[in-house]
């Protein structure tokens, strides 16, 4: 006969166990309700099973237990206690002391008890067995759930099981790490989850959990998106631009930089240091330093990455980042940027010839009057190029432009997570 006993059962002998005792000469609640539950299941497993009990039904049998103070029970309520106690104990010893090989001394060694585990993704329960040990899984949910056991050191699942309500009994086999996956079926799931196993071992070693960068394919490898950070310059340029004065007889008070944009980047970051002075300072150069060092800082936080749709909002990262790194304004230099997409743009306004003042740029991303300042720059699908214009508005005083930029864009990156035991 197939081996089974009701969900309510095991849901109230937990709540039973955890119950406040009391004290006296009266039962209390706790022991009240441990009885009755423990009464239940001895009851329905008798009429579960058979004379040759399976596996699993006597590993259920191993788990009943009946532990009390008779001190806390009333005088009346103490013999059906006992009688209840003997009935469990010639029941094991007829059925489990043939069974020397599974025969698990000590109670139950809990991994993991939760009325209530909200579960939005799957979560893993790592535990070190050895062989002969039993296993026990409880779970039930409204939504169905899904388990698996993972033998870690073999890199391979063993058993997966799922349904809203999943009870398991598992025998060992070998000595190694393993792993109980929960998995939930809805976006968000509430479960009930109880694990637990007995073993002849009086100590299990403890299993320590750590990551490491992995690789599409690898075991349990997971996916996260993250941000890339590249210098699209290998140094700083830097641009000297003449007053308009000075450019009538030598130089130019104009000046192009092109740009070329990576593949798959989501936007381009940038820094302009103006100055009146050619004093190079300590800080050129460590723009991409500064932004790494920025976003490793805020992704230990939490917020978001990247605003994929280049958002604008002051919880962008990207704002985060560009605020966090935003030279000091040493003077009040300033000069006109423009932001041209076309290169026949760029030239025509560069040349300033006949025809020159027909040009289109990005009025958006341009400004006029700018002063030292971090921004970014949003090329469109598939630029690949952009062509940035400088230009020195002042009629007598120069203007010296430091500029770095560094491409942004999103990659998928693996992570797999180690389990390993202390040395004995």
């Amino acid at each position: 006969m197939k081996y089974g006993y009701r969900p309510a059962l095991g849901a109230l002998f937990f709540l039973a166990l955890v119950a406040c005792k009391g004290t006296g000469s009266v039962t209390t609640e706790r022991d009240r309700l441990l009885y009755e539950a423990v009464e239940e299941r001895l009851s329905a497993w008798q009429e579960s099973s058979s004379e040759r009990p399976t596996q699993a039904a006597l590993s259920e049998l191993r788990q009943i237990t009946l532990e009390y103070d008779s001190a806390n029970i009333a005088e009346a309520d103490r013999p059906k206690f006992k009688a209840l106690e003997e009935r469990l104990q010639s029941l094991k010893a007829r059925y489990l002391d043939g069974a020397a090989p599974e025969t698990h001394s000590g109670g139950a060694t809990s991994i993991a008890s939760v009325r209530e585990l909200l579960l939005t993704q799957p979560t893993r329960y790592p535990v070190y067995l050895y062989a002969g040990d039993t296993l026990s899984l409880q779970a039930q949910s409204e939504e169905v759930v899904q388990l698996s056991l993972l033998n870690y050191d073999k890199r391979q699942t063993m058993h997966h099981w799922s349904g809203r309500t999943v009870e398991q009994s598992i025998i060992i086999p070998h000595e190694a790490i393993y792993l109980v996956e929960v998995s939930p079926t809805a976006s968000r799931q509430y479960v009930g989850l109880q694990l637990s196993y007995r073993s002849t071992q009086h100590s299990h070693p403890r299993v320590k959990q750590a990551k490491k960068v992995g690789k599409k394919g690898d075991f349990l490898a997971s996916s996260e998106e993250s941000l890339k950070t590249k210098a699209v310059f290998e140094e700083p340029r830097k641009i000297t631009l003449r007053g308009q004065l000075k450019a009538a007889f030598s130089g130019h008070y104009r000046s192009i930089i092109t740009v070329a944009v990576p593949p798959k980047t989501q936007a381009l970051l940038y820094s302009l240091r103006i100055s009146s002075n050619e004093r190079t300072e300590s800080s050129d150069g460590t723009f991409p330093e500064r932004l790494q060092t920025s976003y490793s800082k805020h992704k230990v936080f939490g917020l978001t990455l990247y605003e994929r749709e280049g958002g604008r909002g002051r919880n962008s990262l990207v704002n985060l980042i560009l605020g966090d790194t935003r030279p000091p304004r040493e003077e009040d230099a300033y000069c006109n940027f423009y932001v041209f997409k076309s290169r026949s743009d760029a030239k025509r306004w560069q040349d300033g010839t006949a025809g020159g003042a027909n040009f289109s740029y990005d009025v958006d991303q341009s400004q006029q009057g700018t002063q030292s300042c971090n921004g970014r720059l949003i090329p469109a699908k598939g630029q690949s190029n952009v062509y940035l214009g400088f230009e020195n508005e002042r009629f007598r005083y120069d203007t010296y432009i430091w500029l770095e930029v560094v491409s942004l864009s999103e990659t998928t990156s693996y992570t797999t997570p180690i389990y390993s035991i202390n040395k004995r």
